[in-house]
């Protein structure tokens, strides 16, 4: 099996293979036959060709039948190498594999995910987004967040998830972050009152980087549009549409619709906006690290 190309830090399998179930989608797209005639000259079952369509199930594709599926297509030497490609990077494991099992599928994906965003906007509006979190805060959230994660694997999955998160926000190819956070983010304490000053020093650090913005929605300002938190993924190829991820209780939900996902993108911007001074929200991120260092 060949390496990965790229950044080896910056770098997804989920990726790929969402890739890879895009380019079956468009060659099928071309061949003007349906899934149905397609499975029956391969001689499977329909669902096995509409999975391989499908980034949400397709996950080790089998080289063979990848092949066969070429074969039917008619595919030229340039689109099988693409393709061959695609299917090696595929079967690579992500980072996170040896927790799958406690993973909820949506969640695995956006760990997945993030890894080649160009561009993530997320907001939250009790709790620090996991990519601005110290592996301390992230293992007093891991448990309610991940409830299926065994005790003894908590810290062990916040550290390393910190480690490859890190590279995300400043390795030699950073992602441009854009974080919004409801002012209780500040003061939901999390652990301990050492945690919480360390999580906000670390933030009010990472805030001051070039490549990131955070921009906290004070509690006077009043009603608006950010009752549950989200995030937006953009990628730099176009074969990869930007996403919505909505987190919840069960793992989460993904929006691929371009309209549901502009919409979202709408009440992003309008809450960037509330409070845009730096100086502000720096002033409000230190403070709060000061109130919880004043505790211990």
């Amino acid at each position: 099996m060949t390496a990965p190309r790229g950044n080896p830090e910056r770098w997804s399998p989920t990726v790929r293979r969402r890739r890879l179930a895009q380019v079956l989608a468009d060659l099928r797209t071309r061949d003007g036959r349906s899934a149905a005639e397609i499975a029956k000259e391969l001689g499977v079952v329909e669902s096995t060709v509409t999975r391989l369509e499908d980034p949400k199930h397709l996950r080790l594709p089998k080289p063979e039948q990848i092949g066969r599926l070429l074969d039917v297509y008619g595919a030229d030497a340039a689109t099988r190498e693409r393709v061959q490609v695609l299917v090696e990077e595929a079967r690579q494991r992500d980072w996170w594999h040896r927790y799958k099992a406690h993973i909820p599928p949506a969640s695995a994906t956006f760990l997945g995910l993030e890894a080649e965003a160009t561009v993530q906007r997320m907001y939250n509006p009790v709790h620090i987004p996991g990519i601005l979190q110290t592996p301390a805060y992230a293992a007093g959230l891991v448990g309610e967040q991940l409830p299926k994660l065994p005790n003894d694997q908590l810290k062990e999955f916040a550290e390393e998830r910190r480690r490859w998160e890190g590279h995300l926000l400043v390795g030699p190819d950073p992602i441009r972050l854009w974080a919004v956070l409801g002012e209780a983010a500040l003061h939901h304490q999390v652990g301990s009152p050492q945690v919480m000053a360390e999580q906000l020093d670390h933030l009010h650090e990472l805030a001051q980087r070039s490549n990131i913005t955070v921009t906290v929605v004070p509690f006077d300002h009043g009603s608006h549009g950010g009752l549950a938190p989200f995030t937006l993924l953009r990628f730099s190829d176009p074969l990869d549409p930007e996403m919505a991820y909505l987190p919840d209780p069960l793992g989460g939900h993904w929006i691929r619709d371009q309209h549901a996902v502009a919409e979202l993108g709408g009440v992003f911007e309008d809450l960037l906006a509330v409070h845009p001074d730096k100086d502000q929200n720096l002033q409000m991120i230190a403070l709060a690290a000061a109130r919880f260092r004043g505790k211990h």
